[in-house]
């Protein structure tokens, strides 16, 4: 059972600006350990759109066999409720999937933790993916919440 659902934004996030690989193998090897424990999750959509914006990451994400989720009849079902009840969530992002309802309907089902680099707007005329996860009551945290709350010392 998964406890996190990541989003494009924190692993864009992560390789480019605070963890490259580079500088910081280690917690890209925690999170393959992670991912292979089945504890990190994602949709397939967020791998769609990091082939899109960060190719590296892609190649990466594509060879971690246990990331990506299948968007069974539980998830597509909270999908399509999500984009009815938020249809602000993907109205600006007509240029990309609709990975962040996914993301959160995949956290809605299976009860865990999203994970996103987004910063709440703190406006449901415009929302990001920590504003719909606080009207649903789904927990939301950084990827560095996520190093965080597995107690991950990276050095």
């Amino acid at each position: 059972m998964p406890e996190y659902c990541v989003d494009t934004s924190s692993i864009v996030y992560g390789w480019r600006e605070h963890y490259p690989p580079a500088h910081f193998p280690s917690l890209w090897l925690r999170m393959e350990e992670a991912i292979e424990g089945g504890l990190v999750v994602a949709p397939r959509d967020v791998l769609l759109e990091l082939e899109r914006v960060e190719p590296d990451a892609y190649k990466w994400a594509k060879g971690q066999k246990r990331l990506s989720l299948e968007l069974d009849e539980p998830i597509q079902k909270a999908t399509r409720r999500i984009l009815s009840q938020y249809r602000e969530l993907v109205k600006e992002k007509a240029n990309r999937t609709r990975a962040d309802a996914f993301v959160i309907a995949v956290a809605e089902v299976h009860t865990c933790t999203v994970v996103t680099n987004e910063k709440p707007t703190y406006s449901m005329a415009r929302p990001h993916i920590p504003d719909v996860c606080g009207k649903l009551g789904i927990r939301c945290i950084d990827l560095l919440g996520l190093i965080r709350d597995r107690g991950w010392v990276i050095g």
